[in-house]
């Protein structure tokens, strides 16, 4: 029931690439309104999780991926446990490299978002629940990956990973929704 190719993740897959194309859809059909560039966070953001979860086709199309710290590499989030491995099991050094390594590479982007959207982001989101959705998909998707450590071996634990994971797509899903519902609020660049 959970695992690669399982229903489960077939089902997260079809819920994110949902979102993301309801999101794209939405937005790209608004041109002549003022939407914050902002809002094209949640299409992409759910286009990369939808990949992440196909393997980013890897599965379907036979590709060998490469091995890293005993880990095949067949998306971005497995880079997580390896770090994690590598931080327990092998090398802190290269474990705190990695992790930081991770940390760098998004905080970028974060910075980015809050200098250039912070004020119209924090307005916004109390009026829309788009946003709301949003967050609690990142929340649900994030706690998803620690599930995914492999501290624990269990069948219960994998489930558990996997719920979270497609209830995060459901909320993508239901923050495309809501921003396909909210025709009338334009929000500034």
């Amino acid at each position: 029931m959970v695992g690669e190719n399982s229903p489960s993740e077939i089902i997260t897959s079809v819920l994110a690439l949902s979102a993301a194309v309801i999101g794209f859809r939405t937005l790209l059909s608004r041109r002549g309104r003022a939407y914050a560039k902002v809002l094209y966070l949640l299409p992409l953001f759910s286009l990369f999780f939808f990949l992440e979860e196909i393997s980013y086709g890897g599965i379907y199309f036979h590709i060998k991926y490469p091995r890293f710290l005993g880990y095949e590499l067949q998306s971005v989030h497995d880079l997580w446990p390896a770090c994690y491995r590598a931080l327990v099991h092998q090398d802190a050094v290269l474990g705190y490299g990695l992790l930081l390594g991770l940390m760098l590479a998004a905080l970028p982007g974060v910075i980015l978002l809050r200098r250039r959207y912070g004020k119209c982001f924090a307005a916004w989101y109390r009026e829309n629940p788009c946003c709301y959705y949003f967050t609690v998909a990142l929340g649900l998707i994030v706690s998803a990956q620690v599930f995914d450590l492999d501290l624990f071996r269990r069948q219960a634990i994998r489930f558990v990973e996997a719920s979270l994971e497609m209830n995060g797509a459901l909320a993508l899903l239901f923050a495309a929704l809501a921003l396909a519902r909210s025709r009338s609020r334009a929000i500034p660049d």
